[in-house]
């Protein structure tokens, strides 16, 4: 039994309170985070061994060493928010109410009426921010309530306008060698692909990310359904047996 797992629950509970408690009041901090006009009280003890980015900002000869100022203008103030709040709480929320109300750190649809904010992106987000603070358990726990927040709506009609609207983005926010996401949307999206394909503008998807193309096609059997054959009226389904470039080159899927 390793030394962590005999401390007894309410010890562990104890602790994550008092975490949270600094969290709350900014007692003790030595630094802060600034993003949007937010500003947030941190404490270097707690971040920095967490995060490769925050140790190397605050304990090396950059100005926020001497400012004691870390500010982060091209990320999301909610997603900052949500990422010193981790620090703290070791979880983040999906609250979509509270994206409503804030204005959101993701891009909205409508349809149907009805204006929602997708849990799968909000986990995309904070993936993002893992990886791009380095801060590895935080991108372990995004991927994780992103799995759930799949399985949520797997098999719904939702899922597949969901999935359209989330692969552009998992893509544009993840490095080509980071495998995490991107085969998991890769997998929900290949088993999905016959509604996906029948969404209005779904070939869009292979102009604007075609790194998801090459996966797509290179993983997935080669009798995925593309579309309906709709030039002459005989409903005949169209096979990917040969996927043609936007150039116009054409390439056999042999």
């Amino acid at each position: 039994m390793s030394e962590a797992s005999s401390i007894p629950d309410h010890a562990l509970r104890e602790v994550l309170a008092m975490l949270q408690g600094l969290f709350s009041c900014g007692d003790y901090a030595d630094a802060k985070v600034t993003c949007g006009g937010g500003a947030w009280p941190i404490h270097s003890l707690i971040v920095c061994p967490r995060s490769t980015f925050f140790k190397g900002a605050l304990r090396s000869g950059f100005k926020e060493s001497r400012s004691k100022v870390v500010d982060l203008p091209e990320d999301n103030r909610w997603a900052v928010f949500r990422m010193v709040k981790y620090f703290y709480s070791l979880d983040y929320t999906e609250d979509l109410a509270t994206e409503l109300t804030m204005g959101g750190i993701m891009k909205r649809h409508t349809e149907d009426r009805s204006e929602y904010v997708s849990r799968l992106n909000i986990n995309v987000v904070m993936y993002a921010m893992g990886d791009k603070y380095g801060i590895k358990s935080l991108k372990k726990l995004a991927e994780n309530k992103f799995e759930a927040a799949h399985e949520a709506i797997s098999g719904t009609p939702i899922e597949a306008r969901e999935l359209m609207v989330i692969i552009p983005t998992v893509y544009e926010s993840t490095p080509e060698t980071d495998r995490g996401l991107r085969d998991s949307v890769l997998s929900y999206a290949s088993n999905a692909w016959s509604n996906i394909s029948a969404l209005p503008g779904f070939k869009d998807l292979f102009t604007r990310t075609p790194a998801f193309t090459t996966d797509l096609f290179s993983k997935v059997p080669k009798n995925i359904i593309l579309e309906q054959c709709s030039s002459c009226g005989c409903g005949d389904e169209w096979k990917a047996e040969s996927i043609r470039c936007v150039c116009g080159t054409v390439k056999k899927l042999t």
